[in-house]
């Protein structure tokens, strides 16, 4: 049986004693909906003042994907690059490539790689390919990305 809107946030919000899961739960659930997303940011900061490990990137995303303030953005996905989040770092890489600071996403997608993140050497990649004269990197960082699938799938 659908539960209604309001069965579910009541839900979320019983289970805040769950802890900073439950912030980040109601936070995702709230986001979409455009007139609760002032909510849904409470929510998040609650989240990382609670300190849930995805708490600093969770708020970054919300702010680059519903809101236009990329810069504050920016400040909290580069603590959570800082606390070691490798997702982080792929999206400073991201923000750096948008803004045309290549040696900057360059630098955040190694580090990102070489922290695990295998879907970092697709976006370094598809960024080196796009420069003149680094091609030949590009075809490594496609390679690799192509082994490394191989291994996963045997």
């Amino acid at each position: 049986m659908p539960r209604s809107d309001a069965e579910v946030e009541r839900s979320l919000r019983r289970c805040f004693d769950l802890g900073p899961d439950a912030f980040l739960a109601l936070a995702r659930w709230l986001a979409p909906q455009a007139h609760r997303r002032f909510e849904a940011e409470h929510y998040h900061r609650r989240a990382v003042e609670a300190g849930h490990p995805d708490g600093l990137l969770e708020l970054a995303n919300f702010l680059l994907r519903w809101t236009d303030r990329r810069a504050e953005a920016e400040t909290y996905l580069r603590r959570a690059a800082e606390d070691g989040d490798a997702w982080a770092l792929l999206g400073l890489g991201d923000l750096y490539r948008a803004r045309n600071q290549p040696a900057e996403a360059e630098r955040c997608y190694r580090l990102a790689q070489e922290s695990g993140r295998v879907n970092a050497a697709g976006h370094l990649a598809r960024m080196l390919d796009a420069i003149p004269g680094r091609e030949a990197e590009a075809e490594y960082w496609y390679r690799r990305l192509l082994k490394h699938g191989r291994q996963e799938e045997g």
